[in-house]
């Protein structure tokens, strides 16, 4: 009986998943003809696939019909929506594909929790036979799921609650093993995480309350730096003024703030996060961070809420305010642009222009509109650079600015809207302090994304008063969201080669860039200020003018050095790489007062983020290559094991050909020699890396570094007795190998050759001396050559070798070959030396 019930349960689940995939596959094949909903449809019809598999795996055999009523009833409401949808024909336009892509999106996530739910509260409801002494025990877990995420201590009491209750005379070693190996296997999403993990934590009934353990608002003697200065409680939200002081944000929103609470006479609003006196607060309190997410995620909500009911002006206000501090939040992008066009619209169809510097720079996201509508068809560019003058009012300009920086995201538009005529010339002419705010905002940002062309670089770069005008829009005092769009413009143009020289002649704009390396611009600013030093910093002839700028130097390593995000780190680790390269700067790196190295080779570590593991990688290699450099960095704690570890196989290759890069350059000096081979595992991975398929790039370098080590009289028997060097080094003697590879192979083989307890062995090993009389022939590299006649004449030497390599087919033709007028005299003296050897 139990069976059955099961079997209809079930049932009436694959039913309902069977028509709402129906459904989808019938949007998808009549009246789709976007590819993003294609590929979510795609994806949401293989997550009810494995959701109902989930179920039929896991769900107890005793289930009640009624307790998947939910689940069945949430399907049907999916089901009832799509269709809704397609009813009003949502899927036949292009022009809201993202929107709808997004409602699939989060209405997929949703039934995801929702199958969870169900298999969590069917499984502890049989698991402890719950529904003997709880009353509609699902119905209450549901209830508490869907109010966790916004009442969290609510939520979390009322579990307790019914756990406590639930699990009253169930043995300690019944406890639910079964069922936690359930919950913790299954896939959870974010919204469902938390929650069982609340539920996990209070399976005990003795535990404490996790809420009890510490109140988030104690207003200790010692908290003076996290109390808000306004209120004196603890900061929930740290955030720096424009005044330079910390506040906590909600006590500036509740307020109303927009004068400086110290001094009236100055205009006051949240410059950035402090993170800093953030860290502080969560590391003394860590039940503050629950509470910082929660009022975050309540205001959001609220904002959303408001904006989608209609009231657009509270609403407007609180998605900006979301914005500062989640500024690619797509969402809420969305709903304040919408509201921003609706308002425009309504201003520009009444002639009444309400541009002030309270208006507010829409920022539009690149999956906002499809390009078939919300982008401007590229036959109307010329109506829209018409608008693009000074003499044109306020709201049109912002719109037709607007539209054109819209038009520019697309990568299919770029180039040709480059090459319009006057486009270029009309958004330069624009990118002036006299042109107000919200549009100018506008054509930086149109400025910027035009940039991003590598086609467009160097044009964009060529029109009169460009750079200089870009340079005078990134200084601190312009607004954020115009200095924004102009540093990520100005970084974008640096990146292309042409440009770096009269880029770096710009008269201040070294100084501005080093400037804007403090925080306090907030992290996209930063991170193009320091990705345009960077870029300009690959032009050689930059660099010593670039590390003159004063306390250059200091703030791109304090940059290094800093927990700050990861992108400016890597652009950071970026220019001290490309700086390094100049052997005076390499020296003054070098000399850090320990900070340096010490935070690069911590960033060289596996645990890093590869980007930035790669450049901190490439710096330290840069560095190596200075003799006045390699002693300081082979003696510096940790560096060369740091080093040789990025020798691994399970290391990304680039990373890799660094490593192997700063092993070889080490290498290099004599008295390192022994020290460096003797290091545990570089050995063994060096020659792995011989191996044919390797990178040609890292290949080298290994090879390189073997060439060098074996310059010792020590390492050559080491290396010669290794298991497996020889066969890599005779398999890499092949005109088939990239030259560069092979050079520096037949250079090791060669310095091996030279030790008298390595010739016995290397002329015997199989296919050597084949190697070797290949590369003696005509139309071989005269330095490979030389090696391999170098190498030829050394194994000659001796006496039981003689015979074997006199008769070896093709050998004395070749040497006596090397003996032409035509052949480099270096090649033609081992040769002759080869064949004094063999007593011919």
């Amino acid at each position: 009986m139990a069976e059955a019930v099961f079997i209809m349960g079930l049932g009436l689940v694959g039913k309902a998943v069977k028509n709402l995939v129906l459904t989808l596959l019938d949007v998808k094949e009549t009246k789709q003809h976007s590819k993003i909903i294609c590929k979510e449809i795609d994806l949401f019809v293989k997550t009810l696939n494995e959701n109902i598999k989930l179920l039929k795996v896991n769900l107890p055999a005793s289930v009640s019909r009624r307790a998947l009523e939910s689940l069945v009833t949430k399907l049907g409401d999916a089901t009832a929506f799509v269709q809704s949808r397609q009813r009003q024909g949502f899927f036949k336009t292009l022009w809201n594909a993202h929107e709808t892509k997004q409602e699939l999106e989060m209405l997929r996530r949703n039934l995801d929790s929702s199958f969870q739910m169900a298999l969590f509260i069917t499984t502890l409801d049989v698991a402890v036979d719950g529904h003997n002494k709880i009353e509609d025990f699902q119905m209450k877990m549901l209830e508490i799921h869907s109010t966790h995420a916004s009442s969290l201590e609510t939520a979390r009491s009322e579990i307790r609650d019914i756990l406590v209750l639930l699990l009253e005379g169930v043995p300690k070693k019944e406890k639910l093993q079964s069922l936690i190996s359930v919950v913790q296997n299954m896939l959870q999403t974010v919204d469902t995480e938390k929650f069982f993990a609340d539920v996990l934590a209070n399976l005990d009934p003795v535990a404490p309350m996790e809420d009890d353990e510490q109140s988030t608002v104690i207003n200790a003697d010692d908290d003076e730096d996290i109390n808000d200065p306004i209120t004196w409680e603890l900061m929930c939200d740290p955030v720096k003024g424009t005044d330079g002081r910390t506040y906590d944000r909600w006590t500036i929103i509740n307020n109303y703030l927009t004068r400086s609470p110290f001094d009236q006479s100055k205009p006051f609003r949240i410059e950035c996060d402090d993170i800093n006196v953030r860290g502080r607060l969560f590391r003394k309190y860590p039940k503050a961070e629950d509470k910082f997410l929660e009022r975050r995620h309540d205001y959001r909500k609220k904002a959303m809420k408001l904006a989608r009911g209609g009231h657009d002006a509270e609403a407007l206000v609180m998605l900006e305010n979301v914005l500062k501090w989640a500024d690619d939040d797509s969402e809420c992008l969305d709903l304040r642009d919408l509201i921003l066009k609706s308002k425009s619209q309504q201003d520009f169809a009444t002639g009444i222009n309400t541009t002030s510097s309270r208006d507010i720079p829409p920022r539009s996201n690149p999956g906002q509109e499809e390009k078939s509508r919300a982008m401007i068809a590229i036959h109307e560019l010329k109506s829209i650079i018409c608008l693009l003058s000074k003499e044109t009012a306020d709201s049109p300009l912002r719109e037709a600015a607007r539209n054109f920086a819209n038009l520019a995201r697309d990568s299919e538009n770029k180039v040709n809207m480059a090459m319009y005529p006057g486009a270029l010339e009309s958004l330069v002419g624009l990118l002036t302090l006299d042109v107000p705010e919200s549009a100018l905002y506008e054509v930086s940002r149109g400025f910027a994304n035009l940039s991003s062309a590598r086609e467009n670089q160097e044009k964009m770069a060529k029109v009169p008063q460009c750079l200089e005008r870009l340079v005078q829009l990134m200084h601190k005092e312009v607004p954020r969201s115009i200095q924004r769009e102009s540093a990520r413009a100005f970084a974008n143009l640096a990146s292309a080669k042409e440009n770096r020289l009269k880029m770096g002649a710009v008269p201040g704009i070294l100084e501005t860039l080093v400037d804007l390396f403090t925080e306090d611009v907030g992290e996209r600013v930063q991170r193009s200020a320091t990705r345009a030093f960077a870029n300009l910093a690959n032009a050689e002839e930059n660099i010593l003018k670039l590390a003159a700028v004063p306390k250059a130097l200091e703030k791109v390593v304090d940059l290094l050095c800093k927990e700050v995000p990861v992108a400016v780190q890597f652009e950071a680790a970026k220019a001290v790489a490309n700086i390094a390269r100049a052997e005076e700067c390499s020296a003054k790196l070098a000399d850090f007062p320990g900070v340096l190295l010490e935070r690069l080779v911590g960033l060289m570590s596996t645990e890093v983020h590869k980007s930035v593991q790669f450049e901190a990688t490439r710096a330290f290699a840069n560095l190596s290559h200075f003799r006045r450099n390699e002693r300081k960095l082979i003696t510096y704690p940790q560096a060369v094991d740091r080093v040789v570890s990025l020798l691994s196989s399970d290391v990304e290759e680039n990373i890799q050909a660094q490593a192997a890069r700063a092993f070889a350059n080490l290498a290099m000096v004599r008295e390192n020699m022994v020290e460096m081979a003797a290091q545990p595992g570089v050995l063994k991975r060096l020659v792995d890396l011989l191996a044919r398929g390797t990178a040609e790039h890292v290949q080298i370098e290994a090879a390189r570094a073997i060439a060098y080590l074996s310059y010792d009289d020590e390492n050559q028997i080491t290396i010669a007795a290794f298991p497996g060097a020889l066969k890599r080094l005779v398999g890499l003697l092949s005109r088939d190998v990239p030259l560069s590879v092979l050079e520096q192979a037949a250079l090791a083989f060669a310095n091996l050759a030279c030790a008298q307890a390595n010739i016995g062995a290397m002329v015997s090993f199989p296919g050597a001396l084949k190697k070797l009389v290949g590369l003696l022939g005509k139309g071989t590299p005269s330095s490979i050559q030389f090696q391999a006649a170098v190498a030829f004449a050394d194994l000659a030497w001796a006496e039981e070798n003689r015979v074997r390599m006199a008769t070896f087919p093709g050998a004395i033709e070749r040497l006596v070959g090397l003996l032409s007028d035509d052949v480099d005299e270096n090649v033609q003296a081992q040769a002759a030396r080869a064949l004094a050897n063999l007593r011919l």
